[in-house]
């Protein structure tokens, strides 16, 4: 991906999503865990090989070109690591302390395009934390994701990310790896004690099914 942003090339992005969308039918593959949309921030952060560019405008317009590309196979692209989610080191535990600004103008309009023109069919939460909650366990996934955005696809987390059955209040829908895991029978118990409401699950499931 980093070679493919140093082409500056919307026509490459929307080429390179439309053949792996190729390829994951040929595969029978519904959903591809990609594009990885994270700033690089830092030259240690070790999994930047992954992501597009330092800079948001470019990573924004790309990833929505790999998007549309991606989904015209009827194939599902998942932009990932939402939010701010920039360092391999301590990056099950570090907390991103960061300004509604910064955040905004940054880590957000990574995501922003991909997501509400590219119509991305799903969020992958991250392992970090913002400014004092986990990923999965966020407002963020709320606010602006849902509310502002629109988005009505499913967020699916980073393999271990859902920490706990709080993140379950979150539009968080789906905790990976499963089925069990830290939701399993204790979000049905927590369902049942009313802890959780139904709805909410109702909702997660509504989405899952749409996808």
């Amino acid at each position: 991906p980093t070679a493919v942003a140093a082409s500056w090339s919307r026509s490459t992005a929307r080429r390179i999503g439309q053949g792996l969308g190729v390829e994951a039918r040929r595969k029978g593959v519904d959903v591809v865990l990609a594009p990885t949309i994270n700033l690089q921030r830092t030259p240690y952060g070790g999994r930047h090989f992954e992501a597009f560019s330092e800079d948001p405008v470019l990573t924004a317009e790309l990833a929505t070109e790999y998007v549309f590309g991606l989904q015209s196979q009827g194939v599902g692209a998942t932009v990932k690591h939402y939010v701010a989610n920039d360092s391999e080191t301590d990056r099950f535990t570090v907390d991103v302390q960061v300004g509604e600004r910064t955040l905004r103008e940054l880590y957000l309009l990574a995501f922003e395009q991909p997501v509400v023109e590219g119509r991305s069919w799903l969020v992958m939460s991250a392992y970090n934390s913002i400014n004092g909650a986990t990923a999965t366990e966020n407002a963020l996934l709320t606010t602006p994701l849902n509310d502002e955005w629109g988005f009505d696809g499913v967020v699916v987390s980073d393999w271990t990310a859902v920490r706990s059955i709080e993140s379950a209040r979150h539009p968080q829908d789906l905790a990976m790896p499963g089925p069990d895991g830290p939701w399993g029978q204790a979000l049905v118990d927590a369902v049942r004690n009313g802890q959780i409401a139904e709805t909410l699950i109702d909702g997660k499931v509504l989405r899952i099914l749409r996808l």
